[in-house]
């Protein structure tokens, strides 16, 4: 298994940030590299908890993140393993 840890300093009040990572509804305003629409997105901002979010990229393919919380203090800290699904063709 391969690893990489990714730490973000973004400038924003940290509810704000919070929030855009553990709401489905924020994470579907965001997520995904272009203009394509976010599918779907459910998101259990809990320790053990699980996040999806299925995107349309303007080429038509479709791909999809998950993965788990690993830590989650409200506005303070969060930590989130990832998982990137094999883009699909949409049909």
């Amino acid at each position: 298994m391969t690893s990489l840890t990714l730490v973000r300093r973004i400038k924003a009040r940290p509810s704000i940030v919070f929030e855009a990572l553990t709401r489905a509804e924020e994470l579907s305003l965001w997520w995904g590299p272009d203009a394509g629409p976010v599918l779907f997105a459910a998101a259990d901002a809990r320790v053990g908890g699980r996040f999806r979010v299925r995107f349309r990229l303007l080429d038509g393919s479709e791909h999809e993140c998950s993965g788990e919380y690993l830590e989650v203090v409200p506005s303070r800290r969060l930590a989130m393993r990832t998982r990137r699904e094999r883009p699909r063709l949409a049909t």
